[in-house]
């Protein structure tokens, strides 16, 4: 298991990310990182990963069901299921 974020629960929801795609870019400020769907124009999901959270374990919980609802990649795998 790779190390992302010190927190194990956050690092394990972003693992999760990666796992499908996902990709991990620097944050600024507050935020430890931004993971990006693999749809990678404007129009994909952007999810903030926090460096501290108040709660790590519901912040990770948050995060995969971001990752989770997140319907970019599918709309293209759909649309090319409707040319055929």
């Amino acid at each position: 298991m790779a190390k992302y974020h010190p927190n194990k629960e956050v690092s394990q929801a972003i693992e999760y990310a990666v796992g499908l795609g996902w990709t991990i870019v620097a944050g600024r400020n507050h935020t430890y990182a931004m993971l990006r769907c693999p749809q990678s124009d404007r129009t994909g999901c952007q999810i903030p990963v926090f460096h501290t959270p108040t709660n790590p374990g519901q912040h990770a919980r948050k995060l995969i069901l971001d990752i989770d609802s997140c319907d970019c990649a599918y709309k293209d795998e759909e649309n090319e299921e409707e040319e055929e």
